[in-house]
């Protein structure tokens, strides 16, 4: 997977969303929640990748919205500590959201609306 705007950047897209596996098969889909797949992408920092969209953008925090992708530059290089940096505090902001307020419930037609919301993010990043 490259991104459109630069077919240089090797890019590697991990996500917790169905629909963003659907309109993008070369992402990894993990089900998980939202702190384990940032943790996912911390290992990958950590193994040389580095952070391409920010792992809180958007305007739904990750404690209500349940669906995040996250997209990295494919090398393998040292390790990014901008990167490395922005994941790991994604991650403790993300684990103290979590602790300050029980889940959301959201029926299906809600569940669709996050997925929506990710999905456009993503094009956005990757340029399509």
């Amino acid at each position: 997977m490259y991104l459109s705007n630069n077919p240089t950047v090797k890019v590697r897209c991990i996500t917790n969303n169905l629909l963003a596996k659907e309109v993008y098969p070369e992402c990894e889909f993990h089900e998980v929640s939202v702190v384990e797949l940032f943790t996912i992408a911390k290992k990958l920092v950590v193994s040389g990748h580095a952070l391409l969209s920010h792992p809180l953008y958007g305007n739904i925090r990750p404690d209500v919205g349940p669906y995040k992708s996250v997209v990295l530059e494919l090398a393998l290089k040292p390790v990014d500590n901008f990167s490395l940096r922005q994941i790991t505090s994604s991650i403790t902001y993300t684990e103290e959201l979590c602790r300050m307020r029980s889940s959301f419930t959201w029926d299906e037609e809600a569940h669709r609306d996050f997925q929506e919301v990710d999905v456009s993010i993503l094009n956005r990043i990757l340029g399509r």
